[in-house]
């Protein structure tokens, strides 16, 4: 790839109707305003809390448009979580309060984008450690090359690749680099599907292979805390978000 932006796209990716040029056009938008932003999900993205013990046991939080649960999305909202203030940088708040409450406690909970930039808030968006490949990301052409693409010594050649989306965001925080997700149009041709696959795909050797070495490649519980503190400085309120 040539261009400034690179879009990856996945088996089950559906894109918009070929004259909604819209979500590449805020994409692009988003980019400018963070020039260190190295990975942009179009749908999805995930945070995780970690144990206070030792093992990688973990509560992944995920946060996108798809299959939300809008009864997370406004306790995060109201627990001041990401610069709830009109000027964003509040720091009140973390957005794991939500697992404080054990009607929210699961391996997995989803919450819709109530965020923004705070240069472009009329886009939810939202700072991950993680943005799924699943159904696209967006790349700035020129770092993902810097930082070496996917890793294809993660699996072996009869594998299929697994958390490798999540080790690129990893090494793009480690490097001083910004991951996050954003609100496009951009869906999955089979949802339940995907999120079956992705699950089954927990169980995998080379899943749960890759995940160990997460955490003894990256010191993941300090990007936890820096994307979180990011998150507190930058952004806003995303415009037209219901709690």
């Amino acid at each position: 790839a040539e261009g400034p932006l690179t879009l990856l796209l996945h088996a089950d990716t559906v894109l918009p109707a070929v004259d909604n040029t819209r979500w590449v056009a805020e994409a692009a938008a988003l980019f400018k305003a963070d020039p260190l932003l190295a990975v942009l999900g179009t749908t999805l993205g995930s945070i995780w809390n970690y144990p206070q013990t030792s093992g990688y046991a973990e509560a992944e939080f995920v946060f996108g448009s798809r299959k939300t649960k809008s009864a997370i999305a406004s306790k995060l909202q109201q627990s001041g979580a990401f610069g709830s203030g009109s000027g964003g940088g509040s720091g009140g708040g973390d957005v794991f309060a939500v697992d404080r409450d054990q009607s929210f406690r699961s391996d997995t909970a989803r919450a819709k984008l109530v965020f923004a930039h705070r240069a472009l808030r009329g886009i939810p968006f939202q700072y991950v450690e993680c943005a799924w490949l699943e159904p696209a990301v967006f790349v700035r052409t020129r770092t993902f090359h810097e930082l070496g693409g996917f890793d294809p010594a993660l699996f072996n050649p009869y594998e299929e690749p697994q958390f490798h989306d999540c080790m690129l965001g990893y090494e793009a925080w480690s490097r001083g680099f910004h991951v996050a997700v954003y609100d496009s149009a951009v869906d999955f041709l089979f949802s339940e599907r995907a999120s079956s696959r992705r699950a089954a795909a927990r169980l995998s050797p080379v899943y749960l292979r890759t995940i160990e070495l997460s955490y003894l490649r990256y010191n993941r519980q300090a990007i936890k805390s820096y994307v979180v503190q990011l998150s507190n400085a930058t952004l806003v309120p995303y415009r037209g978000a219901s709690t």
